[in-house]
């Protein structure tokens, strides 16, 4: 047996030791920072592409396979599946938190009974080769699939959510019908009596136990209750008083992801706010909106050459009460020439994150407001990655003095 892996990142480390433990006696052989489209794959019996890696390039594999499409082969648990363009990542986390917690109901009426678990994997979770061999029939999956990873799946969950979607990573996918055809994998071998949500339809619920700010995440949080409570009433049959019960426990404990519209700090009456995961206009239409208070805006990084300039400087311009736009990156300058409805000494270019920050924080100070950094754009110019970017930002506002 010859394997080969794409890609040798966390995905592409799941799967050399899924497979390790899988074919003991198999040749294993690691592609990474590689042409992948120019190497011959032929020799192998199959090979694993980590989720970036486009199919289309890998024309001379026998047999082209995933993380996700093994894992959706061999795990007996049902899932409940999420993808979208923004808001996933959030859905993902508030339905986890929902089903921990009528799991526990579930487990604690029945102690005789399977003890179920549920595991949040895929793109906010851990790799999910990783852990499949310990999932069991009666757990619950909560998998947060990006485009790349649908890209090639031929099977679906049992429950399908869909966020909001616009246009993204058409600098690896062929074109949006592409993007979007791999979205549509999430529900399209669905069987009969398994579910869809699509953000928006139909979603009535009470979201008022939710600690977050932004009508977002009220909205990402109907859709999570929406596919939690589909799961308890095909699988679990908890009471429906039982289950509110637990979906108020659960709303009122969930905080946030990192890097999501997180409080960072308060500094002389000025917030500031740490959106860094906002890697693309989306996010940052809907964290402008967020904030009735005075703003400050952080933006700009990495170009992917989509030619949005002018959408994210509307983007910032929309806000409720903007006073000032700090401009960091490669996109900078291209923003900068769509802020023209501004005063000029309204928005500036900074070298650097800190001195950025430091200029918002002057605009601010005294008389209050929040600094939101939302970069609407990639990391990868000045920093690791939107993580990175976002622990620089932490370091930063915490050393900053009144």
């Amino acid at each position: 047996m010859k394997i080969a892996i794409l890609g040798y990142g966390l995905e592409g480390k799941a799967a050399e030791k899924y497979f390790r433990d899988m074919y003991k006696d198999a040749a294993i052989e690691i592609f990474d920072k590689v042409d992948f489209g120019k190497e011959d794959y032929s020799s192998f019996d199959f090979v694993v592409r980590t989720p970036s890696i486009s199919p289309y390039l890998l024309e001379s594999a026998k047999e082209i396979t995933s993380n996700t499409i093994e894992f959706f082969k061999k795990c007996t648990a049902n899932v409940i599946g999420i993808t979208g363009t923004k808001g996933k990542s959030t859905t993902s986390a508030i339905i986890a938190a929902i089903m921990e917690e009528v799991v526990k109901v579930v487990n604690a009426k029945d102690p005789s009974g399977p003890q179920r678990k549920v595991w949040l994997v895929g793109n906010i979770g851990q790799p999910a080769l990783e852990v499949l061999p310990k999932i069991k029939k009666d757990d619950v999956v909560v998998y947060e699939l990006s485009s790349f990873q649908l890209w090639d799946l031929k099977q679906s969950p049992t429950i399908a959510v869909y966020t909001p979607i616009g246009v993204d990573h058409l600098d690896v996918h062929r074109d949006l019908e592409d993007y979007l055809q791999s979205k549509k994998n999430l529900a399209r071998y669905q069987k009969e009596g398994d579910t869809v949500i699509r953000y928006g339809e139909n979603l009535g619920s009470d979201t008022s136990a939710l600690q977050l700010r932004g009508k977002h995440n009220h909205e990402n949080a109907l859709s999570a209750i929406a596919a939690a409570r589909a799961y308890n009433e095909r699988f679990l049959h908890l009471e429906d008083i039982e289950f509110e019960d637990a979906l108020d426990v659960a709303l009122v404990n969930f905080r946030g992801l990192p890097h999501r519209l997180e409080m960072v700090r308060e500094v002389d009456n000025v917030k500031f706010i740490d959106d860094n995961y906002s890697s693309a206009l989306p996010a940052l239409e809907v964290a402008a909106k967020t904030f009735d208070e005075p703003l400050a805006v952080i933006a700009g990084g990495f170009d992917r050459q989509l030619d949005n300039y002018e959408e994210i400087a509307e983007a910032m311009l929309a806000a409720n009460d903007l006073r000032f736009v700090a401009l960091i990156g490669q996109t900078a300058p291209k923003i900068a020439e769509f802020l023209h409805s501004l005063p000029r000494d309204k928005y500036e270019i900074f070298d650097t994150l800190e001195a950025a920050v430091e200029g918002a924080f002057l605009e601010l100070k005294g008389d209050g407001g929040v600094v939101l950094m939302s970069p609407g754009t990639p990391s990868f110019d000045m920093f690791k990655d939107f993580k990175d970017r976002g622990e620089q930002f932490h370091a930063i506002v915490n050393k900053l003095e009144a």
